[in-house]
């Protein structure tokens, strides 16, 4: 009886442990779910990082390719913001579209700065964003003189607002609209070859270059245009008539190609002539204006022209000090058209040093140690020379290191020196007596005194000195003869200054000197009373 209650009791424990297990799984399935796939589930979060990641790498891309647009924008002057930089962005990048101002890298869609060039904004995926619709066609005049370029925009959700023209980096043209939705239609007369660049604004905006050929000039430059660097560039502008006589022909340079006004042309030439231009610096075009008997004025305007009549930019010129009579010179220099080949250092006008090398359009640095210059300050230039022997020069102060100075008590030895003069000559005759005096004689040339010493008589020939102090006679007996006759030349010798002193260092320092220089006291070391000693140049 007890047996069969036992296993009916434990019976009923399993059933509800089973119940519970169940119940305590299905919660765990539940939660799991919610993390994975939850709004901020594992699987969400998974996917935003990897898309992070992507956008991520898409980023760095376009950003070292700009960093490489924005070197050739400083070292090319063929660079413009528009074509060019397109261009490196799509040849640099695999894959990349620019589209207006937008590129769009691996899918991934950024406003561009092309004035710097930068990232502007990021815009999202590409294939989320509305462009412009943007197209342009090309029909060549009958008379081959103008094309026309018809304009067609529409973006129907936002409108477009504004329509450019550009050519070569620079805007031509511009028409603006109030976001007008409809499809815009535009005809835009040209009178150059080349490429023309539409941009079509709405929200963001879209592109379309096209390029203009087949008009012919009437004009024509012989050379065109020429890309090598030079002082000089001459060109024969031959004028092609056609029925309307030309009754007037005016030319300019400028560094542009956007067209002058008629005002602007002041000088006047005839076909056949040859034009020269040797007074500017950069990339010019020849720009002529031609009118016909009937009144019709037309402009036409040359390829570029390289000219370089400025010597290098000078970036920098530093001096750095040395030793006392040393300085270091340093200079950085760049010309991006001819290149720079020669450094001329100089220190007060003076040519101390010049480094020639080929020539490079890079930037270049040279530097230079001068030594046995004078301690102190000098006038330090440096001539930069280019290709073509333009020059540029840039003048600074330099300095050596300086002496400090200390202060002493100022020692003399030899502040006195021995003068002596002759007072008289005369003879002692025969039987003269004898004579009393010193023959010996020390001088102090610190005090400027006279000690006697070894006092004795006697008779004939000799020499003997009196008195002491500041002065002493001197006696000079010479034996004329034999029968006892003298000659007696009497002399003063005084203490007097001596007129080239030299000084030293005594035993007691006083306050420190703050001067810094070679010239504050003169080179002895000696000045009013004390002496100066040159320590730790600085």
């Amino acid at each position: 009886m007890y047996k069969v209650n036992y296993m009916k009791e434990h019976q009923g424990i399993t059933l509800i442990a089973l119940v519970v297990t169940l119940i305590v799984l299905l919660i765990l399935a539940g939660v799991s779910i919610a993390l994975l796939l939850g709004e901020n589930g594992i699987i969400i979060q998974a996917t935003q990082a990897k898309e992070n990641s992507k956008e991520a790498e898409a980023r760095e891309k376009l950003e070292l390719t700009l960093l490489s647009a924005y070197n050739e924008k400083i070292l090319n002057i063929k660079y413009n913001q528009n074509e060019f930089l397109d261009n490196i962005i799509t040849n640099e990048i695999e894959g990349a579209e620019v589209k207006g101002d937008i590129a769009v890298v691996d899918g991934y869609a950024y406003e561009l700065d092309r004035s710097v060039p930068k990232i502007g904004r990021f815009l999202g995926k590409s294939k989320d964003l509305i462009f412009p619709e943007v197209e342009a066609t090309v029909e060549l005049a009958a008379d081959a003189k103008t094309a026309v370029i018809t304009i067609t925009a529409i973006e129907e959700k936002k409108g477009i607002n504004k329509i450019e023209i550009w050519q070569a980096g620079e805007k031509l043209d511009e028409f603006t609209y109030d976001d007008l939705k409809e499809e815009i239609k535009k005809e835009y007369t040209v009178n150059q070859n080349g490429k023309y660049t539409i941009k079509a604004y709405a929200n963001i905006m879209n592109s379309k270059t096209i390029d203009v050929e087949g008009i012919v000039a009437t004009v024509k430059f012989e050379p065109n245009g020429n890309e090598e660097w030079k002082k000089e560039h001459t060109t024969k502008i031959t004028i092609q008539e056609t029925g309307d006589r030309v009754v007037n022909a005016k030319y300019q340079w400028t560094d542009s190609v956007v067209e002058p006004e008629e005002d602007t042309f002041t000088k006047n030439f005839k076909s056949g002539d040859t034009i020269t231009e040797n007074e500017v610096t950069g990339k010019y075009y020849l720009w002529t204006m031609i009118e016909t008997k009937s009144g019709q004025k037309t402009k036409w305007r040359s390829e570029a022209f390289f000219f370089d009549n400025e010597g290098p930019n000078i970036t920098s010129f530093t001096s750095e000090k040395y030793s006392e009579d040393g300085i270091i010179l340093s200079a950085t220099a760049q010309d991006v058209g001819l290149g720079t080949v020669k450094f001329e250092f100089y220190v007060d006008e003076v040519l101390k040093d010049t480094q020639t090398f080929t020539a490079t359009t890079s930037k270049v640095t040279k530097n230079k140690t001068i030594t046995g210059l004078t301690t102190g300050s000098h006038n330090c230039k440096v001539i930069v020379y280019d290709a073509k022997n333009n020059t540029s020069d840039k003048t600074i102060t330099g300095t050596t290191k300086l002496y400090a100075w200390e202060k002493w008590e100022a020692v003399c030895q030899n502040r006195y020196i021995e003068e002596r003069t002759v007072i008289s000559s005369n003879v002692i005759h025969q039987n003269a007596s004898n004579w009393t005096g010193s023959y010996r004689y020390t001088f102090d040339a610190k005090n400027g005194s006279f000690t006697l010493s070894a006092t004795e008589t006697h008779s004939g020939p000799g020499t003997y000195y009196t008195g002491g102090g500041r002065s002493v006679r001197q006696y000079i007996r010479n034996n004329v003869d034999h029968f006892g006759t003298y000659s007696v030349t009497t002399a003063k010798i005084e203490a007097v200054l001596n007129p080239n002193p030299t000084f030293s260092k005594g035993t007691t320092k006083y306050n420190t000197v703050t001067d810094e220089s070679s010239t504050a006291y003169p080179n002895d070391g000696y000045q009013d009373g004390y002496y100066y000693v040159k320590t730790t140049s600085q």
